[in-house]
Order: C-alpha cells, then sequence, then structure tokens
C-alpha cells in the first residue's frame, strides 16, 4: 500500500467546520470554525417540559426549535 500525502491549504482549498463550538476550536491553528449548539436552552427546554409533564401540565405537541449559530473563524472563507 502506498502512502500518499496530499498537501492541502485550510481554508484555500478546503473549508472545516467542527460541531458544538468546543473551547479548543478558538486553541487550534487555524481556529476552527463551528457550529454552536445552544445548550443552555437545550437544557432549559427539556427541563421544562420534563416539569410540565411530571406536573400533569397539558404540553403543546409541537416541537421545540433552536437556532444554531455559525461561528466563523480561520479554517473557513467568509462569503459575502
Amino acid at each position: 500500500m502506498q502512502n500518499h500525502h496530499c498537501s492541502l491549504n485550510i481554508p484555500g482549498d478546503i473549508a472545516i467546520v467542527g460541531m458544538d463550538n468546543l473551547d479548543i476550536a478558538s486553541r487550534v491553528h487555524p481556529k476552527l470554525t463551528s457550529v454552536s449548539l445552544v445548550q443552555v436552552e437545550i437544557g432549559r427546554n427539556a427541563a421544562l417540559i420534563l416539569m410540565n409533564r411530571l406536573h400533569g401540565t397539558a404540553v403543546a405537541d409541537n416541537a421545540v426549535k433552536l437556532l444554531p449559530r455559525l461561528v466563523v473563524r480561520e479554517s473557513s472563507i467568509r462569503f459575502g
């Protein structure tokens, strides 16, 4: 098996995007663009739904929609 080494330039040749916007995303080089999930809001909504169910409060069948935020850093090219 041959070992092929491809030299890619980030973000010139390829953009890299991570998930969860972990603290390390801003400490690596190049700094990693990441999708920031709103964990606090996810937890708050989950707890509210659980507490309502435990207390027998009627809960709407609608899905809770939370919008993530894109944190653009050096690993992607910003267009626009």
